[in-house]
């Protein structure tokens, strides 16, 4: 008896250190503000063959640290973008103000729900280097979190988290 318990402990032991050589973790990536801005799958302990024309491959190290300071130049450059989003806490109208730059200018505004229902949008025509703005009826919204996203010409995203109370 104990002899079969060994051997079951023992196949137990090395079925997960076989699992756990290639496992897979699930990373994700937040803005300034703390919000959720990409969730991936991420391999463990995976060897990655490159093709034969790369001279040298990136280390783990060289590519992880290129991976942060890109994300970091990404999120500088959307937090340097003037728009605000008032009243926040919003009861009926979510005004959304913001000025466009030489550089970049918005393309376009949308709002969502928490559960990811878009129930605004708007293309920006006007690209003048001027402060706009936009308003953005909540008052047949229930109560909650909702998300306004800002996409700018140049790719660039700033996401603005607004609660929305009772009137």
């Amino acid at each position: 008896m104990k002899k079969h318990i060994l051997k079951a402990f023992l196949l137990c032991a090395l079925t997960l250190a076989f699992a756990k050589a290639n496992a897979q973790e699930l990373q994700f990536t937040y803005d300034g503000a703390g919000n959720q801005t990409e969730r991936k799958w991420v391999c463990v302990n995976c060897t990655v063959i490159y093709p034969p024309s790369l001279a040298s491959a990136p280390t783990a190290d060289e590519a992880t640290q290129t991976n942060k300071t890109a994300n970091a130049d990404n999120l500088k450059s959307a937090e340097n973008r003037p728009i605000t989003a008032y009243p926040n806490p919003v009861a009926q109208i979510l005004n959304v103000k913001w000025e466009n730059d030489k550089n970049y200018y918005l393309n376009r505004i949308e709002a969502y729900s928490s559960q990811g229902i878009t129930i605004y949008q708007k293309d920006i025509k006007n690209r003048e280097p001027l402060s706009q703005q936009a308003a953005i009826g909540f008052d047949k919204q229930m109560p909650g979190f909702y998300y306004v996203r800002a996409i700018y010409s140049d790719g660039q995203q700033k996401i603005i988290k607004v609660i929305k109370i009772d009137k």
